[in-house]
């Protein structure tokens, strides 16, 4: 009887037996610095962050044109709420333009301590002497 040849060959493996050892320590060594990489990479992202902490944010610095602003940019004011916007523009359009920052007292409710804090967040008023036009 004959025999199968196809079942007595033997197949040679890719590499020896000691080659499959070295790159299985090179393997491990590979795992093992990505590993470390991402540990280190990922150190830095377990701290606590104040989201609410007001240092943290810079100030929000505008200033506005009273002659010209709507109700809701004047809103934003500090001290000045949507009712005293309104009440500024319904002066500026009754009683003309604002000449000097001072006069934004003739709106109720707005005192000298609210102008000087005002100050700072709003656009100097062109002086109408020097402005063109006859």
């Amino acid at each position: 009887m004959p025999r199968d040849s196809s079942s007595n060959k033997r197949t040679d493996p890719l590499l020896r037996r000691a080659d499959q050892g070295c790159a299985g320590v090179l393997l491990a060594i590979s795992l093992l610095a990505m590993l470390l990489f991402w540990i280190q990479q990922n150190s830095n992202r377990g701290g606590i962050i104040e989201i609410g902490d007001p240092e943290l944010q810079p100030p929000i610095q505008f200033q506005v044109d009273i002659n010209k602003a709507s109700w809701p940019e004047l809103s934003l004011l500090p001290n000045i709420g949507e009712q005293r916007a309104k009440d500024i523009v319904a002066s500026r359009e009754q009683d003309g333009s604002f000449l000097d920052i001072n006069d934004l007292q003739r709106i109720r409710g707005i005192g000298p301590k609210t102008v000087e804090g005002l100050r700072p967040y709003l656009l100097p008023i062109p002086n109408t002497e020097t402005m063109a036009g006859p």
